[in-house]
């Protein structure tokens, strides 16, 4: 006679299981990020990184505060294939130094890539979206780090909020708690059900 099984239990099993998955998958998100950092590259997670914007240089597109999406570009593509992926009008991100300081920064194609004869490489031209931002000087296709996707002002509370002491602990700390939360909770229900074994029938002792 088959087994029922009870509504708790099914849906113990699969918060089990969503936890568990989460936890892993945070676990090896973490773990392929911290290589990356420590190899020297940047770090990104599936070919995707977020970029926090510090500056009003792309406003009003793009305001102070918001985050960005990108897809990362390999460090190897030549002058071809990276006027293949960037047009004029793309957003993207890419290195400059600043008073000896390498920073990133994010501003849009506005011409396309061409050799410069000045600096002896290819380039491209960037601008800023506020009004008030002067032209970028060309830009060595070389300095391109990324190609923005998406830009969302949502992810920024989140952003500021895991970059804090709490936000670090949190994310650290919350997804094992859980596991184990539910874990402790589908013992207790196993200790708590009565047992399915039936009781062996009695054997008839007869006297000649």
């Amino acid at each position: 006679m088959a087994k029922k099984v009870s509504v708790k239990k099914v849906l113990s099993i699969i918060s089990t299981v969503i936890l568990t998955v989460t936890f892993v998958f945070a676990l090896v998100s973490l773990s392929y990020v911290l290589i990356q950092t420590l190899s020297g590259k940047e770090a990104s997670l599936f070919g995707l990184k977020l970029y926090y914007v510090e500056s009003d240089s792309m406003a009003p597109t793009i305001e102070k505060g918001d985050m960005i999406i990108s897809r990362v570009l390999k460090e190897d593509l030549d002058y071809v294939e990276i006027d293949t992926l960037i047009n004029v009008g793309d957003v993207i991100t890419f290195t400059q130094e600043v008073k000896g300081i390498t920073i990133n920064n994010t501003h849009r194609v506005v011409k396309d890539v061409y050799f410069d004869s000045e600096l002896g490489c290819h380039c491209v031209v960037t601008k800023g979206d506020n009004p008030s931002a002067p032209e970028d000087k060309p830009l060595p296709i070389t300095a391109i780090r990324s190609k923005m996707l998406l830009e969302t002002d949502n992810l920024s509370t989140i952003y500021e909020f895991l970059g804090s002491t709490s936000g670090i602990a949190i994310a650290i700390i919350l997804p094992p708690v859980l596991l184990l939360i539910s874990t402790i909770y589908q013992l207790v229900l196993r200790l708590k059900a009565p047992s399915s074994e039936e009781p062996a029938p009695k054997k008839s002792v007869t006297s000649s």
